[in-house]
């Protein structure tokens, strides 16, 4: 979001006309703000003064919203949510004691109606640009090469989002359903920006023994993600990423990420492995899944049925492209039976440009052995499916010891328990 400066009014002292009309800030008595470095809202990193109160783009876009749409809001509590908030706390998510702590803070919405009225006047200016004849600027033709390029390119940035999300500190107690997550269509894949890396990994094998000897409902840790979640939640946030989600119902986002999220966890996971070095399946934080103390952790079936993915990449040794192409192709399957028509359609002209793409990319690096490469890398889509069904189907009986009390929604979404 764009930095803004504090507005003032016509009558603001310090301020003088020039011949032009327009409003001139007075040198004489300009002051020169040092940068601020903290929100004096959330503590977090300030971004600059927003309605004349040192504060991050976000306390800016909240007290905005809230003064334009007048929201109001009631703290559960007794509206002391910040009072004793410090320096690197995350902060309360009570929407009240936070509107209540910009007003405190000095927030002032004069400055709020000073730019809505710019903004009538700049749509008033682009009405009239409208009624101008406007010469049509053909864009220049691009080649197949081109358009693969691009697309690889956009596929990796993605990646390298996506990376930062799963390495970032941000840790949710409480995660969504499903249905809730398909709702937003904007992707929070840029959080891992606002949060930053989790200190203390890789983890200590004694910390994440210990953890687990907590009962259920204690075991959250602001340093140890529930990963079994939060690896479903990352490949949901990427098929939000992709153009075609935005242009979906959510009926078929939901039938959709319901088919493929947990076939792209499986994919995600076991190349970030591959990627390390790894012969087993290897978590951010540096801890081994199979080390778990879950139920059935160790178990040959379990491990069987979770290395699957892997052990084919360590057999054909996919590079990054062929894998952020290959997941492209996974989260846009159109083969998903519930969804609608037009939903089917528009899925099928999406795979076939990562098909194009990974074709052209694995014929230009391989040469003459092209052909079979790309259909050892489509192949990983069967080994996906059949070990989406296996590990479905060893959730059911797991899912029957398990206590009600533990079950996850949005787990029990994907894996069809429900």
């Amino acid at each position: 979001m764009d930095l803004e400066l504090p507005s003032f009014s016509e009558n603001s002292p310090g301020l003088e006309k020039s011949k032009s009309g327009k409003i001139l800030a007075s040198t004489s008595k300009k002051l020169l703000k040092k940068a601020p470095e903290t929100c004096a809202i959330c503590l977090g990193k300030a971004t600059g003064h927003h309605y004349d109160v040192a504060s991050c783009n976000g306390c800016k876009s909240f007290f905005r919203r809230v003064t334009i749409e007048k929201l109001h809001y009631t703290c559960k509590f007794v509206d002391k949510c910040f009072e004793n908030l410090t320096p690197g706390d995350p902060p309360p998510k009570c929407r009240s004691c936070r509107f209540k702590k910009c007003v405190e803070a000095g927030m002032n919405n004069l400055g709020i109606h000073s730019e809505l009225k710019q903004e009538l006047e700049k749509e008033k200016e682009k009405e009239k640009e409208k009624e101008l004849p406007v010469v049509k600027i053909e864009k220049p033709f691009q080649t197949v090469e081109s358009q693969v390029g691009d697309l690889i390119d956009k596929m990796i940035r993605l990646d390298v989002q996506t990376v930062k999300f799963r390495d970032c500190a941000f840790n949710p107690n409480k995660y969504p359903t499903l249905k809730e997550c398909i709702k937003q269509e904007n992707s929070i894949l840029t959080v891992a920006d606002t949060y930053g890396p989790m200190p203390g990994w890789p983890l200590n094998k004694e910390i994440v023994e210990e953890q687990f000897k907590k009962p259920p409902g204690q075991r959250h840790n602001p340093i140890m993600k529930r990963w079994l979640v939060y690896e479903l939640l990352t490949q949901i946030e990427i098929s939000k990423a992709l153009p075609f989600f935005a242009i979906l119902s959510e009926a078929d986002r939901y039938h959709l990420m319901q088919d493929t999220t947990l076939m792209g966890a499986n994919l995600t996971k076991s190349f970030y492995s591959f990627e390390q070095k790894s012969d087993s399946l290897l978590r951010p934080d540096g801890v081994r899944w199979f080390d778990l103390p879950f139920p059935l952790g160790n178990h040959p079936l379990r491990v069987d049925i979770g290395m699957r993915c892997l052990n084919a990449i360590l057999r054909v040794g996919i590079d990054r492209v062929e894998f952020v192409l290959l997941r492209a192709l996974v989260l846009s399957n159109p083969a998903v039976p519930e969804i609608s028509e037009d939903a089917r359609n528009i899925l099928t002209r999406e795979r076939q440009k990562y098909n194009i793409a990974l074709l052209r990319y694995v014929l230009a690096k391989h040469g003459v052995n092209g052909p079979a490469r790309f259909a050892n890398i489509l192949g990983f889509v069967d080994i996906l499916e059949h070990q989406q069904k296996a590990q479905r189907d060893l959730g059911v009986l797991i899912n029957i010891a398990r206590p009600n009390r533990c079950k996850i929604p949005i787990l029990d979404e994907i894996m069809k328990n429900v």
